[in-house]
């Protein structure tokens, strides 16, 4: 059993896997992992990045027959089950799962950075301390670019204008539509200014940083599998039976304890779990210190109640 990625999707599923008589082998090309929902405080700064960062191999340490391998996977030959490894040679598996989510395009905006990894997230930080007033446009219509906005604009000392452009083109939903829409309405009510679609030339405000979070698109390692982009129900990809994508799906950490679990079910012949289902149940977005949004079934919560519930998630989601 072979997890690529040990972020938030491939730590679930590992954790899950190794309740099962199986030899699991966690990949990633980092030897740490930042949780992404810590960047956009790590880009204001108001975190450390060693502070979030999680050692994998530290977390794996509980989880029964797992190794972390610390290897970067460069191409996949789903007929002999290998994985092909930058630094050379590899790895055969039974079984796959694509713990690596969804990147931005190649084509950036000129001038713009992006917040998806801690590296990005640091140097906007020093970016942004070393001009405390410039102006900051936030490039995307989905979470990440929103609880950017919500640490930004909370910062102390500073009057940062924060502006989010939200293009039309679609993407993938990484929260509830409503939720969203709650968010984008309390962000309005802080002072953000929101612009919909996409200018030919977008008049920004002078000194401006940009942000860059869409669009995004799938990861070569899994468009190279297959034509389809989107895994099926049981987050298996319909040609291969054998490999599982989780990292394409919202929320990602349920989306890998999901796989897993269609994993052990086959291997113990039972019967396979209910079909994956995006943000079923209770979801939540951090707006920065002291400011949330959560929802629970179709019941979305802002202000007190969205603090109380994002932290009780939170811990919730720690504890699981």
């Amino acid at each position: 059993m072979v997890v690529v990625g040990g972020g938030s999707t491939g730590l679930a599923a590992a954790f899950a896997l190794a309740r099962g008589p199986l030899h699991v082998t966690v990949l990633d090309r980092r030897a740490t992992h930042v949780p992404r929902e810590q960047l956009p405080e790590i880009a204001a700064g108001r975190r450390a990045p060693a502070a979030s960062a999680v050692r994998i191999q530290h977390a794996l340490r509980r989880c029964a027959n797992t190794v972390f391998a610390q290897a970067g996977v460069v191409s996949i030959d789903p007929a002999k089950r290998w994985l092909a490894f930058r630094s050379g040679g590899g790895l055969r598996y039974d079984y796959l799962v694509l713990a690596c989510g969804d990147e931005l395009e190649d084509t950036r905006v000129e001038d713009g950075c992006s917040i998806d990894d801690e590296d990005g997230a640091s140097a906007l930080a020093e970016s942004l301390r070393a001009d405390a007033a410039a102006p900051v446009v936030i490039i995307g219509r989905g979470a990440h670019a929103l609880s950017l906005a919500g640490a930004l604009v909370t910062q102390q000392h500073t009057t940062r204008q924060v502006v989010v452009e939200q293009p039309t083109q679609p993407t993938v939903a990484d929260a509830p539509q409503a939720l969203l829409r709650m968010a984008r309405r309390s962000l309005e009510g802080r002072g953000v200014i929101f612009h919909d679609g996409a200018p030919t030339e977008p008049v920004r405000p002078v000194g401006c940083r940009i942000v860059v979070t869409q669009p995004r698109r799938t990861p070569d390692l899994v468009a190279t599998l297959t034509e389809t982009t989107e895994p099926s129900e049981r987050l298996a990809r319909p040609d291969h039976a054998n490999v599982f994508v989780p990292g394409l799906s919202w929320p990602r950490h349920r989306a890998g304890r999901h796989a897993a679990r269609c994993i052990l079910a086959e291997l113990e012949g039972a019967a396979p779990p209910a079909p994956f289902r995006p943000f079923a149940g209770a979801t939540s977005l951090s707006l920065g210190p002291g400011a949330a949004v959560a929802q629970v079934g179709r019941l979305a919560s802002a202000g007190l109640a969205g603090r109380a519930l994002h932290a009780m998630l939170r811990a919730a989601a720690r504890a699981d």
